[in-house]
This record gives structure tokens, sequence and C-alpha cells, in this order.
């Protein structure tokens, strides 16, 4: 089954005080141990480490999480939902050639990691025009 058709994971109201003890240690150190029914502990790697750390911190915010691997290929309407678009307008991203995307028999699929590289220089871009505003209204004495 496609990762993204697994529900989100968030946290209830019964976990934020243990969610919020696990916070504290993880923000203490440098690493953690695992320690499994048998008594058998083992040093977390420094990834797992901080995959663990971020997750701890979003649930806390409120936010669900999924896990969804770096080359995963989604559906065009998962793809959408990522980015907070319609599906229409995403076909046209794609068909513009602004997000690489494969064909799947006749349906177009479009890899995670490309949409995350999308938004990210999305984000930069409405950055730079945010600061360009501020500075022209800053300019013409509008914004101080």
């Amino acid at each position: 089954m496609p990762v993204l058709e697994q529900s989100a994971i968030a946290a209830n109201d019964s976990e934020k005080p243990a969610l919020s003890e696990i916070r504290k240690v993880l923000n203490k150190s440098h690493s953690a141990k695992l320690v499994g029914p048998d008594g058998v502990s083992i040093e977390l790697p420094r990834s797992v480490f901080e995959v663990l750390r971020r997750i701890v911190s979003y649930m806390m915010l409120g936010k669900a999480i999924f896990v969804v691997p770096e080359h995963q290929e989604l559906t065009t309407q998962q793809a959408a939902d990522f980015l907070g678009v319609s599906r229409p307008y995403l076909i046209n991203l794609l068909n513009e050639r602004k997000i690489p995307f494969t064909m799947v028999g006749t349906h177009r699929r479009v890899r995670f990691s490309d949409l995350v590289e999308y938004s990210r220089i999305r984000d930069a871009e409405r950055e730079k025009a945010i600061d360009e505003i501020t500075q022209m209204s800053q300019d013409f004495g509008i914004y101080y």
C-alpha cells in the first residue's frame, strides 16, 4: 500500500504529557538509546535521533505527521494536496515543465522530492518578492 494512503499520525491530548517529557529529554541531549522489551539498549543513529526530535516537536504543536520516502511517486491529486493547489493548477505546472513527472500508462506521477524542491523554490521567490515590495514601500516612505 502506498505510504500516502496511510492515515496521518497525530497525538491525542492524553499523549501530550508524555510528548512533553520526551521533548525535554531530546532537547537536553545529542543522542538517545532505544531499550527493547528484553532490556537490550541500542544507540540511535544521529539521523534517527533528529527525525524523532522533529516528529515530537511537530506533534507537540498539534500537527499530524506523514512518513514519506523521498522518491515516493504521488498521484496528481496527492501532489496537488501537498502543494495546497487545485489538481488542474498542478496539471498546468506539469505541462509547463515546472515540475518533473513521469507517465505510468495514461497517469502522471510526481516524485515527492521534486515537489519539495518546487515548493522550496516557490517559497524563495515569494520571499524575494515580499522583500522587494517592502523595500519599495520604504523607498516611497509608505512603510517604516
